[in-house]
C-alpha cells in the first residue's frame, strides 16, 4: 500500500500561509471570522481522511480553495 504524501505537504504549506497571514491582519476579529470556517473545513477533511482516501487532484483543488479563501 503506497502512502499518499500530498495531504501532509498541502497541510504544511497551508499552516505556513496561515501563520504568515496571521502576523498583522488589518482587523483581527474580521480575520478570525473569515478563517474559522476554513479551519473547520481543514479539520473535517483530516477526520474524513481516516475513512476515505481522496485523489491527489482532490487535495490540489481543496488546497487552492483554502489558500484563496485565506488570502
Amino acid at each position: 500500500m503506497k502512502l499518499n504524501s500530498s495531504p501532509a505537504i498541502f497541510f504544511g504549506a497551508y499552516l505556513a500561509l496561515f501563520a504568515i497571514c496571521a502576523i498583522e491582519p488589518f482587523e483581527r476579529t474580521v480575520w478570525w471570522a473569515e478563517n474559522i470556517p476554513i479551519i473547520l473545513l481543514v479539520g473535517i477533511v483530516a477526520l474524513i481522511r481516516r475513512h476515505h482516501e481522496f485523489s491527489t487532484m482532490s487535495y490540489v483543488l481543496m488546497f487552492f480553495l483554502v489558500v484563496l479563501h485565506t488570502i
